[in-house]
This record gives C-alpha cells, sequence and structure tokens, in this order.
C-alpha cells in the first residue's frame, strides 16, 4: 500500500489541504501518523467517493426495482415450499 502526506494526497485530489484535514479529523478518511506526520492510503480519496457515491435517479429506481424483484421472487419460492 503506498501513502501519501495530506499535502501530496490534496494536490493528488485536486481537494483542498483543508477539505482533507477535515475529513481526518471526522475520521472519514483512513490515516496513520509516522513519525509525527500524518499519511494516508493514495486511494483514500477515490474509496471515500465511491463509499459515499449517491447515484442518480435513474440508477436508484432501477435498483430498488431490481431489489423489489427478488423479494417478490423470495416470497413466492417460500409460498411454493
Amino acid at each position: 500500500m503506498q501513502f501519501l502526506s495530506l499535502p501530496k494526497l490534496a494536490e493528488k485530489s485536486g481537494w483542498s489541504v483543508t477539505r482533507v484535514r477535515r475529513l481526518v479529523a471526522n475520521r472519514e478518511l483512513p490515516h496513520i501518523r509516522v513519525n509525527g506526520r500524518l499519511m494516508l492510503p493514495a486511494n483514500a480519496i477515490d474509496e471515500f467517493v465511491a463509499k459515499n457515491f449517491v447515484p442518480s435517479f435513474g440508477e436508484a429506481e432501477g435498483e430498488a426495482l431490481e431489489r423489489c424483484q427478488r423479494g417478490i421472487n423470495a416470497e413466492a419460492k417460500g409460498d411454493a415450499a
């Protein structure tokens, strides 16, 4: 795993150092201190975005419909048993 300093990760992501520091303070980004220096995984921002990504309405509607259909199918199988 590759680690970057907070300023380097901020530069790589295009986010401000203040924003990244706030996410660290709120424990929303994984980090470690090495000799007093804050280090973060190079993919920390990508993982944060993926975890907090909100799908568009169309995507969410399709996923909800799929979950509903799976539930109906599961109920039908349970009734048949």
